[in-house]
């Protein structure tokens, strides 16, 4: 089998890429600016390329890949019109010219949890995201290849960027500051990288029937419950994020909707996912290696 992996530098694409190292699957892996670094491995490739240059496919072309993952979208969080619309222009340009391989049989695709949480900020990436989604589902019945949709909802992690909200949380916290969070009361469903990437390939594995997946917990957390679970496995205590206080806020809450697990589930009979406490104690053990926090 062969894959082609867009957006492979990005968080998701480059766990995914560890998920495939040293087995029998051949993925070539692009990148726009900043190479992965990982290790060499004899079954992946990685190569330097701008989506936008979808007439320039030689490589991939030759490559012939069976199964196309586009994670690519450039410059999150930028959800301008102008800088939305250009994510869908290219993004069309590319699977445009990759559709026409005959070895293509599924495309994966990542679109995201702002299109069940639409508001004023969001408007025009939801807009592009769903524009490219219908224009997917069109072009893969007309050519007979599978497709799937998958609404991935907040990703945490080792590896995230470091303006994310754990990595911020650790940072803070390591340097006895204390973290300044402005929207603490707002509820999302948070979801383990490695359980993102479970589902990825095991979604590979099926017919995806032109559908869309949600890719989340199925729970809602608060960032101040988040903030309440970081400062207590780093140190021990809460000092900064204590319970009394979320209780005199119950005003500001805002819960956005949570993933819809159900077409997940049609595909797999059980679901395991890792607890948010045992995600986030994974996370902060790999910043301790890296960052040497005393926990």
């Amino acid at each position: 089998m062969r894959i082609l992996i867009t957006g492979s530098s990005g968080f998701i694409g480059l766990n995914l890429i560890k998920y495939f190292k040293n087995t029998n699957i051949n993925i070539l892996a692009i990148y726009n600016k900043n190479k992965p670094k990982l290790p060499k491995y004899k079954n992946i490739k990685f190569y330097k390329y701008d989506i936008k240059n979808f007439k320039k496919i030689s490589v991939i072309r030759n490559f012939k890949p069976n199964i196309v993952i586009h994670l690519a979208w450039k410059d999150i969080p930028d959800f301008t019109f102008k800088k939305s619309f250009e994510n869908l222009t290219q993004s069309i340009n590319f699977l445009d010219s990759v559709l026409n391989m005959a070895s293509c049989k599924k495309i994966i695709v990542s679109g995201s949890s702002y299109e069940k949480n639409i508001d004023k900020n969001n408007y025009y990436f939801v807009w592009a995201k769903k524009s490219l989604r219908e224009w997917l589902t069109y072009k893969c019945k007309e050519k007979k290849i599978d497709f799937g949709w998958l609404r991935i909802f907040y990703v945490f992690g080792p590896g995230q960027r470091k303006k994310s909200l754990i990595t911020y949380l650790c940072n803070s916290l390591k340097n006895n500051k204390k973290p300044i969070i402005n929207n603490p009361f707002i509820f999302n469903d948070y979801i383990y990288i490695d359980d993102v990437i479970k589902a990825i390939t095991k979604l590979m594995k099926k017919k995806l029937n032109y559908n869309s997946y949600d890719i989340g917990s199925g729970n809602l957390i608060s960032v101040w419950k988040i903030c309440s679970l970081v400062e207590k496995i780093i140190l021990k205590k809460n000092f900064y994020f204590k319970k009394k206080e979320i209780l005199l806020n119950k005003k500001n809450f805002h819960k956005n909707n949570k993933a819809n697990l159900q077409n997940y589930k049609n595909k797999f009979e059980k679901i395991k996912k890792l607890s948010i406490y045992e995600g986030l104690k994974k996370t902060i053990t790999y910043y301790e290696k890296i960052n040497k926090i005393k926990i």
